[in-house]
């Protein structure tokens, strides 16, 4: 025998015992795929772990683990990888193909996300959260499904239907950790649409109930602004020396002192003297006139005593 034909019978008994060893290593049930791929992830072998849940998908086309699959392989692609386009076709066969499973809810919270912060497609955010709030009411998270989207529509420049979200969410979840943030989003949806009034209720109301709170500093602030707004400039200078020390933004409050100051300033420099030495005289009508000439001319006439007439130095008889 020659010996390229030796080599040749040698290659070929080689991938023989590769092929027969890599079905028998390889995974045979869903769990054994779930397994390994697990243990990929675990080693930080992100790419190879997304590959078997593919592999999984291929060779079992009828699986009942295939919801957990695509959520997996998306969830890696998304977070361990920043291949969100990959991910996103995997999250959205998942809504697809099995729009009620534990992880959809997952996916669509994701999905949501994406929307809002990357894509900035509010509305497209708001269908998500609203499916959440509508299929699962009693989500861990529903509080917060529906404070997102209040923040998404005041995002979308619609700060109405923010101001109705936000309002939602203080009746049906006013337990919830989120209650402080609505009262900020809120006042700031109410300046937005320019009622400085409620605006300013809802910022003094929010310090009141939450006054360890750390967001307060800038409560008082936009307070600040309200007042300002309200041309209360004397309640607004007051309130921003009273938060500058406390504001993370200094250089912000010093220039809103600064600013009321120099108006301060340029409107005393515009006030007139007043001259207290001056009394303007009072004119007096043609019928003031009159009846002042009328009682004059009386004094003068003589006052008669037992036929006798006297006239006094006053003018008055005597």
């Amino acid at each position: 025998m020659s010996p390229a034909r030796k080599i040749s019978r040698l290659l070929t008994a080689l991938c023989l015992v590769a092929v027969v060893v890599s079905s028998a290593c390889g995974p045979k049930s869903e769990e054994d795929y779930f397994n390994r791929a697990n243990a990929l992830f675990e080693k930080e072998r992100f790419q190879e772990a997304v590959l078997t849940y593919q592999h999984y998908l291929v060779d079992f086309p009828n699986g009942t683990m295939r919801d957990r699959a695509l959520f997996r392989s998306g969830e890696t692609l998304y977070y361990a990888l920043d291949q969100r386009g990959t991910a996103l076709r995997d999250f959205t066969l998942l809504v697809q193909k099995h729009p009620f499973s534990q992880y959809t809810a997952q996916a669509r919270e994701i999905l949501a996300g994406f929307f809002r912060d990357e894509l900035h497609d509010y509305q497209r955010a708001v269908l998500e959260y609203e499916w959440l709030l509508k299929q699962y009411p009693k989500h861990p998270k529903v509080d917060e499904f529906q404070f997102q989207v209040a923040r998404c529509y005041l995002q979308a420049g619609r700060p109405e239907r923010a101001v109705k979200e936000l309002k939602v969410l203080m009746e049906r979840y006013p337990d919830s950790e989120l209650i402080e943030r609505a009262y900020n989003e809120l006042g700031s949806a109410y300046m937005t649409l320019g009622w400085i009034d409620q605006a300013l209720t809802v910022f003094r109301r929010s310090v009141f109930l939450f006054p360890e709170s750390p967001m307060r500093p800038a409560l008082e602030f936009k307070m600040g602004n309200c007042l300002e707004e309200m041309q209360r400039y004397k309640e607004a200078l007051a309130v921003y020396q009273n938060v500058l020390d406390r504001y993370e933004n200094r250089a912000a409050v010093e220039l809103r002192i600064e600013g009321l100051n120099n108006r301060r300033s340029q409107r005393l420099a515009e006030a007139q003297p007043v001259d207290y030495g001056y009394r303007p005289k009072v004119k007096k009508s043609k019928r003031d006139s009159g009846k002042q000439a009328e009682k004059i001319e009386k004094r003068k006439k003589p006052v008669e005593v037992d036929g006798l007439k006297y006239q006094t130095k006053d003018g008055q008889g005597g």
